[in-house]
């Protein structure tokens, strides 16, 4: 489609759109390089309604100017799509874990803390050269944003930062993120493809046979297969996860095929499957006998006809994507489904085995490996309600540990649910940290309401000492730790108290208790 000012636009501006207009080059392509001659011209990225292109322009003579578009060689940035094309719309695995929420933010922590040494920094500069868009560059001026994919969608998260020849330009980016499904990303980045392939001006260009080999090896090399390598164990050929889960597949399929169900179309995955949701946030230490379990118990969950639960009436579409602090909305949730449920306790505790009993929330307790996830949370329109709690994870061999698992996976039950209403979520360090964040505080808050504290604690001061705070978390059978914290964050004692009950607290004399700090 064509806009009013001359761009050819890609996609929806309300979800995913790429806007490119082919120019003559101001300097008559004499400074071009060799494998962008002939390409200049102008670009707009846009993300849910937000133009990332926006900066202002310093020119060397004369007054500042607003621009809506990048002005550039479009040679790389389309070579950089076309090279990076399964990664960039599959690969949601991180170098390393990461506690930070987007690709972004992870890239950055990443930065400041491993760039001093340059071989632990390696994985992370390999990353950002199949995500990053200054990657893209080439001696341009481009915003500062990182594409990855998450579950059924692409996070696109940007900010500003100082890049060589920034002086000339300011982008108008306030730190944020959007995202958009991964078929409509997929569609309109091949979409301008298809277009600048199409373009007479460049098909005589010395890059653009280059450009179309890389267009075509998609559709050669980057099949299923492949997508689901990146996806799995983010790299190309396959490792551990990935050859785990075709081995766990041939193995389950027979009994469970429905488990395996996977959409795709010619050019990316467009749905994942519930077992290789699963997988894409487990361990690569997970053993294979762990695994099989794992997608045992979840094949047993499955069902051909729709299922009715009690916990269905409370179940809402909340996406923690759109949440200005995961942490708040988790608060936010459980303070609603307390009251919506009338599931505060009228005793010292809240019983949360009970809890899930009367909302038809099967409760497994399985032997998942020290390496496998922490809790599994499935649920859907043909799955029977489940929390998994993996017996020989750290965090749930204390019975406050356990409790605390349970609540965290009730969160992803009630509000992590997927475009189809399915969730077959394993909570692990590599599972999104957004969702895990949320998921934490939901359970704090679950545990912890401000009205059970009241009523254990009967005053809370900053001069609180260890013994009361461990008195009331035996009562409420929750971790010390947890609940110091908790304390924090709802501001019933200061950050200073924070740091020195928790300087006091002799952790390491119960391993157990610190479960879930």
């Amino acid at each position: 489609m064509k806009t009013d000012d001359n761009f050819y636009r890609f996609g929806e501006v309300a979800e995913f759109a790429l806007d490119l207009r082919l120019m003559d080059d101001p300097d008559g392509d004499s400074g071009a390089p060799h494998d962008s001659v002939g390409s200049w011209g102008r670009w707009r990225l846009w993300v849910n309604g937000v133009n990332l292109c926006k900066h202002d322009f310093f020119p060397a003579e004369g007054d500042p100017r607003p621009e809506d578009a990048v002005a550039w060689y479009l040679a790389p940035l389309l070579q950089w799509i076309a090279a990076t094309w399964a990664p960039l719309l599959h690969e949601e695995r991180l170098p390393s874990p990461s506690r930070e929420t987007t690709a972004r933010d992870a890239y950055l922590s990443a930065l400041a803390v491993r760039s001093r040494n340059g071989e632990a920094f390696v994985p992370w500069q390999n990353w950002s050269s199949r995500h990053s868009l200054r990657w893209a560059a080439e001696g341009g001026l481009v915003p500062d944003l990182f594409l990855r994919r998450l579950g059924d969608d692409i996070e696109v998260s940007w900010g500003d930062r100082i890049q060589p020849g920034g002086d000339a330009a300011q982008f108008r980016l306030e730190t944020g993120a959007g995202y958009a499904p991964v078929e409509a990303v997929a569609q309109a980045l091949d979409g301008a493809l298809q277009w600048a392939i199409g373009q007479p001006a460049l098909q005589q260009r010395p890059w653009f046979a280059g450009l179309v080999r890389a267009i075509d090896a998609r559709h050669v090399t980057e099949r299923e297969a492949t997508w689901l390598s990146w996806f799995i164990d983010g790299c190309d050929p396959l490792q551990r996860l990935t050859g785990l889960y075709r081995k766990v597949k041939a193995e389950v399929e027979r009994v469970s095929p429905h488990l395996f169900d996977q959409r795709a179309n010619e050019l990316c995955l467009t749905g994942l499957s519930p077992a290789v949701a699963m997988f894409g946030a487990l361990s690569p230490q997970m053993s294979g006998a762990a695994a099989r379990r794992l997608l045992e118990i979840t094949a047993d969950s499955m069902k051909t006809d729709p299922v009715s639960a009690v916990i269905d009436r409370f179940v809402e579409s909340q996406s923690v994507r759109a949440a200005h602090s995961p942490w708040d909305q988790g608060y936010g949730l459980a303070g609603y489904f307390l009251e919506d449920a009338d599931a505060l306790s009228a005793g010292d505790c809240l019983d949360v085995d009970a809890l899930l009993g009367t909302l038809d929330v099967v409760v497994r307790n399985e032997s998942l490996g020290r390496d496998g996830p922490r809790g599994v949370a499935l649920a859907g329109t043909a799955i029977v309600p489940t929390v998994v709690v993996n017996t020989e994870h750290a965090a749930n061999r204390f019975p406050s540990g356990r409790r605390f698992t349970l609540a965290h996976e009730l969160c992803h039950v009630l509000y992590d649910r997927d475009r189809a209403r399915r969730v077959t979520h394993t909570s692990t360090p590599w599972a999104p940290q957004a969702v895990e964040q949320r998921a934490n505080a939901f359970a704090a808050m679950l545990l912890m309401p401000p009205e059970l504290i009241r009523r254990v604690m009967t005053e809370v001061e900053d001069d609180v000492d260890v013994d009361t705070i461990a008195n009331a978390a035996r009562t409420m059978q929750v971790s010390r730790t947890a609940l110091i914290h908790h304390l924090a964050n709802l501001d019933e004692i200061s950050e200073m108290a924070r740091d020195r009950l928790l300087d006091e607290l002799d952790v390491s004399s119960n391993p157990g208790q610190g479960a879930q700090s």
